[in-house]
C-alpha cells in the first residue's frame, strides 16, 4: 500500500464497511509503501489494532502488523507482513534478513494468547540455488496452500501470466504465503486472485533503448497474485 492509494481507497464507498490499520507518517524522502490490514466492522468484535512490530534485522523498515478480536465468539489474531525484498539483485540478496525476520516473527506469533492466529503476506520466500527452503513453522502451524493444494506450485509471482515486471525471479515463485495455527477453525479452500489484467487498461513500456522498442502491455492489479482463503469452524455451538 502507498499513502496515495490509502487515501484514495479511504474515500470509496466500499471502504466504509471496514476498519483499517492506520496509515504511517509520510517519510521525509516521499515515496514509501507499507502493509495494511482491513477487517469488516460487522464481523470482528472487540477488535484491537496493535502497534507495528519492527523487525530487528531490516534495511527496508519492514514490520509485522496485527489485529486481534473475537470472531464468532472465538479469540483470533490476524497479521500481515512484507519480508525483505531482493531489490532486483540475485535471489540470495537479503536472504539472511528474510530468514532472520521469519525466525523472529514465527515464535512471536506462536506466543500470542489467542488460540487462533493467522499471518499472510509477501514473504519473498524465493528458492535459493533451485531449492525451496522450508519455512521453520512451529509445531501446530500449517502453510495453508501446502495443506490444501500440495500438488499445485502456487506461484503468486508468475512472469508467464503477469509479465508487467519481466522475469526478475525466473518463471515463477511462491512468494506469498499464509500460515495459521487454529484451535477453533480449519482451512477449507484457498485460491489465487488477481490473475487477469484490468479490463481496458494498458501501459507502454520500453523494451530497448529507443521509442521504436516501446510495447503496449496490459495492467494487472499487482505484479503478484493475491491469496483468498476460506475457513470453517471445527465445531458449531451445540456440537453440530
Amino acid at each position: 500500500m502507498t499513502h496515495a492509494f490509502y487515501l484514495r481507497f479511504a474515500g470509496m464507498p466500499w471502504w466504509q464497511a471496514y476498519h483499517a490499520s492506520p496509515m504511517p507518517p509520510v517519510p521525509p524522502l516521499g515515496s514509501h509503501y507499507f502493509t495494511t490490514i482491513l477487517w469488516r466492522k460487522d464481523s470482528l468484535a472487540a477488535a484491537k489494532c496493535h502497534l507495528p512490530h519492527p523487525f530487528k534485522e531490516t534495511k527496508m523498515g519492514r514490520d509485522l502488523r496485527a489485529v486481534s478480536g473475537s470472531l464468532g465468539g472465538m479469540p483470533l489474531r490476524v497479521c500481515t507482513t512484507h519480508l525483505e525484498s531482493p531489490m532486483g539483485g540475485p535471489r540470495q540478496v537479503m536472504w539472511p534478513e528474510r530468514r532472520a525476520q521469519m525466525d523472529e516473527m514465527l515464535p512471536l506469533l506462536d506466543a500470542s494468547p489467542e488460540p487462533n492466529c493467522l499471518v499472510a503476506g509477501d514473504m519473498n520466500w524465493i528458492p535459493i540455488d533451485g531449492e525451496d527452503k522450508p519455512v521453520p513453522l512451529p509445531p501446530g502451524w500449517v502453510d495453508v496452500w501446502l495443506e490444501l493444494r500440495p500438488q499445485d506450485p502456487g506461484w503468486t509471482y508468475d512472469s508467464q501470466v503477469c509479465y508487467q515486471k519481466g522475469r526478475k525471479y525466473g518463471r515463477g515463485s511462491r512468494l506469498d504465503r499464509m500460515f495459521c495455527r487454529l484451535a477453533d477453525w480449519q482451512p477449507l479452500a484457498i485460491e489465487m486472485v488477481g490473475q487477469e489484467p484490468i479490463a481496458g487498461l494498458t501501459r507502454t513500456v520500453r523494451t530497448g533503448k529507443t521509442a521504436r522498442s516501446d510495447k503496449t502491455i496490459p495492467v494487472w492489479p499487482s505484479d503478484h497474485f493475491g491469496l483468498f482463503a476460506v475457513f470453517v469452524r471445527k465445531q458449531w455451538p451445540g456440537g453440530g
